[in-house]
């Protein structure tokens, strides 16, 4: 039996839509962050949504990325990736790339991080500055 042929190109720019579609996700959160009053119901329920969304974007990312280093994710990691977001990246980095470039990789992460809450920030400004 033959393993399937693993384009490399396609799964690079599989993970550069996803990180496309977090930028999308964290200027979309600032719209009803804004218009959801803080402490209020809905707080509860953007916080779920954030945590979810992010989860299931990590695990996406990881998907790729793991078919690319021919390196399987389990399904136990997949429902950890789900629950801990962004922690179980920085634990799938390390566990694929070895300590070194694991780190250097977590660096590109958290600095692609602080731009989506740079991000999220700035249309929330915005959309409150408009609400006023």
């Amino acid at each position: 039996m033959t393993s399937p042929v693993i384009d490399f190109h396609t799964l690079k720019v599989k993970k550069r839509v996803v990180i496309g579609v977090a930028m999308l996700f964290a200027c979309g959160l600032g719209v009803p962050l804004a218009l959801v009053p803080e402490r209020g119901p809905g707080d509860l329920a953007m916080t779920l949504v954030t945590a979810l969304g992010a989860g299931v974007l990590v695990l996406v990312w990881c998907h790729y990325d793991s078919r690319q280093h021919n390196r399987p994710l389990g399904p136990g990691f997949r429902w950890l990736v789900i629950l801990l977001g962004p922690l179980a990246l920085l634990l799938y980095l390390v566990r694929t790339r070895g300590v070194k470039s694991g780190w250097r990789a977590i660096g590109s992460a958290m600095l692609l991080l602080v731009g989506l809450v740079f991000m999220e920030a700035f249309v929330y400004a915005v959309v409150a500055g408009l609400l006023e």
